[in-house]
């Protein structure tokens, strides 16, 4: 996942365990450590990028658990977009990394012959509010966005 890009609700995987005390010798015990850190939902990971997410439950592992731990965060699935007015199949799709704004209405099935093609509405959460902004076709497009497409007068 690039750098920068917010994390959501996720799940979390240990592949290895080494313990460096033995009365912590179990999987679940350092999970239960991690848990305050990264537990499976949003509490504590919302607005962390994957890197620093990946330091955060790095750092509780080796206070007490793991003496060297390597840990790669990565997002399974984001939260969906939304494309509504002047398209041919308004709702809700898949987020794909990557996207600009001009791919998701593609994929909602293009402009209708009302739509004004020029005219594109973003509302995405800044700062825990969310925003409208008129925005280029050429934009990327992050989770969780809704896009408006409008009907044109003439």
């Amino acid at each position: 996942m690039p750098e920068g890009r917010e994390s959501g609700p996720l799940c979390l995987w240990v592949e290895q365990q080494q313990p460096k005390h033995q009365e912590h010798d179990d999987v679940d015990g350092a999970l239960q450590h991690v848990g305050a850190v990264a537990p499976e939902g949003e509490r504590g990971t919302r607005g962390l990028t994957t890197s620093q997410l990946g330091g955060a439950i790095a750092g509780r592992l080796r206070s007490g658990y793991v003496r060297d731990p390597s840990v790669a965060v990565e997002i399974e699935t984001y939260r969906p977009f939304f494309v509504l007015g002047e398209v041919t199949y308004p709702g809700q799709y898949p987020y794909v990394p990557n996207m600009t704004v001009e791919n998701a209405i593609a994929i909602a099935g293009g402009f209708t012959p009302r739509a004004s093609k020029d005219k594109v509405t973003i509302t995405r959460k800044v700062q825990g509010m969310p925003s409208r902004f008129a925005l280029p076709l050429r934009y990327p497009l992050r989770p969780g966005d809704t896009i408006q497409v409008s009907e044109r007068w003439f």
